[in-house]
């Protein structure tokens, strides 16, 4: 006899954490002796999974879960429209203040907790390379007291080194603002569940550029959305893996012969070209037909009629 149906919106997955994944497998696999997919992921008729991007379809997919079992759900950009300043040129003015920020740079700005998946080492060497020409922030401190050395590391090494990195700046200005007087959203992570970052920033007419990933802009690109100035990868001359593959002592000591060394640093830009457009502004076109096209396929309600669609299926 079937029971209540389940509806589980599938965010984080164990697989992509290996500690986590370590953990299930002593408890489940070793102390309980069962198979670890079939007890994470039972195949049941009342039971239903929804995830957030093609790849985590797929994941179920090689999983075995049935085609009618599985729901593409993405999560809704919280914004409801376009927002707009009601004085741009003053709020930025106050902004710069606030945050003794050079006026007559431009503002790129990470809108992110930083953990370690966020690459924050890679965000600092790009601060050190286009010093001269914009201000970097980061928004959030991490909570987890796990992430919490590395970021207070991190921000050390950028006191020691005079690199100008603005921490924390989303607690001492009004987020939205911060936000929408930026010149640049960027993002330097490593993985994400959802992408958030790459569309949220768009409603503020604030192009996103950064770190592509590509099983999140994939989904995005096939509904539309564009993206100018992302790149996949950051080569270092000398090196073999992406910099945000490196250790954080390795991209330390990147960061310190980018300062010092001019012929490094722009050895570092000749061998990825594609970061000369990172500090390009898109056309309003741009801006404006990605907005248009986050608010039709992401907006809140779209989210709840899905939602609402999915459970009528189950009646």
């Amino acid at each position: 006899q079937v029971g209540y149906h389940v509806f589980n919106h599938c965010h984080d997955f164990a697989e992509d954490r290996p500690g986590n994944w370590a953990f299930l497998e002593e408890i489940i696999s070793k102390k309980f002796g069962q198979e670890l997919i079939p007890a994470l992921y039972p195949v049941k008729s009342n039971c239903f999974y929804g995830v957030l991007n093609s790849k985590d379809h797929q994941r179920l997919d090689d999983y075995h879960i049935p085609e009618k079992n599985t729901m593409w759900l993405p999560n809704p950009v919280g914004a409801t429209g376009v927002v707009i300043l009601d004085d741009p040129k003053a709020t930025r003015n106050k902004i710069a203040k606030n945050l003794g920020l050079d006026p007559e740079k431009l503002i790129t700005t990470y809108p992110v907790r930083v953990i370690r998946r966020k690459n924050i080492g890679e965000f600092i060497l790009l601060a050190e390379l286009f010093k001269d020409r914009s201000s970097w922030l980061v928004t959030l401190a991490p909570k987890n007291p796990v992430e919490v050395e590395p970021y207070e590391q991190w921000k050390q090494f950028c006191r020691e080194q005079n690199i100008r990195v603005v921490f924390e700046a989303g607690t001492h200005v009004d987020f939205e603002e911060l936000l929408a007087s930026s010149d640049f959203a960027i993002t330097t992570s490593k993985q994400e569940g959802f992408g958030l970052v790459y569309m949220e920033p768009w409603l503020m007419n604030t192009p996103v550029v950064g770190r592509k990933i590509p099983y999140i802009i994939k989904d995005l690109e096939e509904d539309g959305i564009k993206f100018p100035a992302l790149y996949e990868k950051v080569s270092i001359p000398g090196y073999n893996n992406d910099y945000k593959d490196l250790d954080d002592e390795s991209q330390k000591a990147i960061i310190r012969k980018a300062r010092d060394d001019k012929e490094f640093r722009t050895n570092i830009l000749s061998h990825n070209s594609i970061l000369d457009k990172l500090l390009e502004k898109p056309g309003q076109d741009i801006i404006t037909h990605n907005q248009q096209i986050i608010l039709q396929n992401y907006s809140v309600k779209h989210y709840g009629e899905r939602l609402y669609e999915i459970y009528k299926s189950f009646a």
